[in-house]
């Protein structure tokens, strides 16, 4: 007997609309196929996540309840159409509760996996723009404040010294910093501490970008 959550969680709404050829516009609207309808009026997700929803119908349609209404057939049959259409190859297939709950398990990971992916991406891009910038910042200084042959040694030593030491120990430090954050090996910033969350903090302000500097 085919499993109706299990079905759910591999084809989703948007597989669905897909495969019976509805057109979205660029805000995520499309006519509803189950009324007369002139304008979009049936959006996916949104507040209904997982569904489609009509807002001159009023109703939400499940993937299996699209089906059901769309091919005119029961909740069985449009298992079955789903499977056979989606190429799910579960037909066949026997399932006991263990086994299904091992499959959701490996999906609630897949799932993590890639929510975390999407908040790398998004802490990554926010947190090496800044060191970036002062990467080059600190550059900019210890170019400025090197040596300079018309500067006697003295004035040099007494004036500027200091300063340009701290600029090159700066720009060393974001460079490790930002070696770090982007995974590359031998670095000193290779501390017992996850990547992610470190970006996070970062990223939120619950650490600064020097608070490992030493």
């Amino acid at each position: 007997m085919l499993d109706k959550k299990l079905i759910k969680s591999l084809v989703s709404i948007e597989q669905v609309a897909q495969f019976y050829n509805l057109q979205f516009d660029n805000n995520g609207w499309c006519k509803c196929p189950f009324h007369s309808d002139e304008n979009p009026s049936m959006s996916i997700n949104g507040n209904h996540k997982g569904k489609a929803h009509c807002f001159v119908c009023g109703k939400s349609w499940d993937i299996i309840d699209f089906v059901k209404e769309k091919e005119q057939i029961d909740f069985q049959e449009a298992l079955v159409f789903l499977d056979n259409v989606f190429k799910l190859n579960l037909g066949n297939q026997q399932y006991s509760k263990t086994s299904l709950e091992e499959i959701y398990r490996k999906q609630r990971v897949e799932l993590a996996k890639k929510e975390r992916l999407k908040k790398l991406a998004l802490y990554q891009k926010s947190v090496v723009n800044k060191i970036l910038e002062l990467y080059n910042k600190y550059i900019d200084m210890c170019i400025r404040t090197e040596y300079q042959p018309k500067l006697s040694m003295v004035d040099w030593s007494n004036k500027i010294s200091n300063f340009y030491f701290k600029a090159l120990k700066m720009r060393d430090y974001y460079y490790n910093l930002y070696s770090f954050i982007q995974g590359i090996e031998e670095t000193r910033f290779d501390l017992e501490i996850d990547r992610v969350e470190f970006m996070r903090k970062l990223f939120k302000g619950e650490m600064r970008l020097d608070e490992l500097f030493y």
